[in-house]
């Protein structure tokens, strides 16, 4: 019992260092279901349910409200619950789960933003570094009926972009869809001077009515050192945000990377497991696509 309890441990470790950030909630979820099954039936450990802040704390989630929330259901439940009689686990295991819910909620609620464009003739830009400078745009203008402007250039930073605002507000676009900052972290700039540049240019496209959408960054493989840098700044704005799902499965489909190195060239979706390929700009335009309906 002793080994197996172990085995689920590291299971559960290994697993959570490669699930995606956008997932955390669900991952958790499933872990909890896990752990209901075994406090109903008596047979819980403590050390089983404690897993879930652990891998919390590997995988470095936006620290919002609700996650305090449901970590703090977690240790309560962790500590007074495990010597009591069945019939009194079943009010901490449904509070257990109410937390969860809250937070997956109010994760999932933060990548849905409400702002309306009002160029109503305005092209669609796409302003960004290598990850667009690679392509996306022209296979996005095969997906929409709306002229799309490629504003993506190889290792921009935020800087950068403040550098082509003008030029971009001239345009009076529909949409402006925002990648940019992980050159930012890559070249050792600020958390709060990349934020305070891209507030800048957020402001200055929804001063002409546009509307914005951010591509989340993935700034690592296994968590992210920002700390849900810019699911924080979608809510601050109300910003459709587009997960770092997307980008990850660029690195995840490449060929240096598992599962990708495993399949031959036609699965992949990345030339180097990072800057898209023809199926990945296919693949992104497909997603963007989706967020600008």
């Amino acid at each position: 019992m002793k080994y197996a309890r172990l085995l689920i441990i590291v299971s559960v470790v290994v697993s959570a260092l490669l699930v995606f950030p956008n997932r955390i909630p669900e991952f958790a979820g499933l872990w909890l279901l896990w752990c209901s099954i075994r406090a109903v039936q008596g047979t819980l450990g403590r050390v089983e349910l404690l897993a879930i802040p652990v891998w919390l704390l590997i995988k470095w989630p936006e620290p919002t409200w609700t996650l305090v929330v449901f970590v703090a259901a977690v240790l309560v439940f962790g500590v007074c619950m495990m010597d009591a009689k069945k019939w009194k686990v079943s009010v901490p295991v449904c509070v257990l789960w109410a937390s969860w819910v809250i937070w997956l909620v109010h994760h999932h609620a933060g990548t849905s933003g409400s702002s309306i464009a009002t160029n109503l003739d305005g092209p669609v830009v796409c302003l960004g570094d290598s990850l667009t400078d690679y392509g996306y745009p022209d296979e996005l203008k095969k997906v929409i009926e709306r002229p799309v402007a490629d504003f993506g250039f190889s290792g921009y930073m935020t800087v950068d972009g403040l550098k082509l605002v003008p030029e971009i507000v001239s345009l009076k676009p529909h949409t402006v869809v925002i990648e940019l900052g992980g050159h930012d972290f890559n070249s050792g700039e600020s958390r709060s001077e990349t934020r305070d540049n891209l507030r800048s240019m957020i402001e200055s496209f929804r001063g002409v009515g546009a509307k914005v959408v951010l591509v989340e960054i993935t700034r690592g493989l296994i968590n992210d050192p920002w700390f849900g840098f810019d699911r924080q700044l979608a809510r601050e704005y109300d910003l459709d945000l587009i997960p770092d799902t997307m980008i990850r499965r660029l690195v995840f489909w490449g060929p240096y990377v598992p599962p990708g190195s495993w399949f031959n060239e036609s699965w992949h979706l990345s030339v180097d497991s990072l800057h898209p390929n023809d199926a990945g700009n296919r693949m992104m335009a497909k997603k963007v696509a989706g967020y600008l309906e």
